[in-house]
């Protein structure tokens, strides 16, 4: 009975950290949150988190990133360098 109840205030602990030290740590980066309903939209744990504002509207990156996977950001990355040239 008393590992459950140390599982479950490790568990409490590690989600209040994710949900706090995420945010903190991405904003002292330069990131902001992309508004709820442009990238990710539908997502119930997911956020997207973007440098750049415009980011969160564009339609080839809204494209590519439907879940967030790490595939897709790297796709997005390539997305994005090739819009530069």
């Amino acid at each position: 009975m008393l590992f459950l109840v140390g599982t479950f205030i490790i568990m409490g602990i590690v989600f209040v950290l994710d949900i706090t030290a995420w945010p903190i740590a991405a904003k002292a980066n330069g990131y902001s949150s992309c508004p709820y309903d442009t990238l990710l939209f539908g997502e119930k744990i997911s956020t997207a988190w973007s440098k750049k504002e415009a980011y969160c509207y564009d339609k080839g990156v809204q494209a590519r990133l439907t879940t967030g996977t790490f595939e897709q950001v790297v796709d997005v990355a390539k997305y994005l360098e090739g819009k530069k040239q």
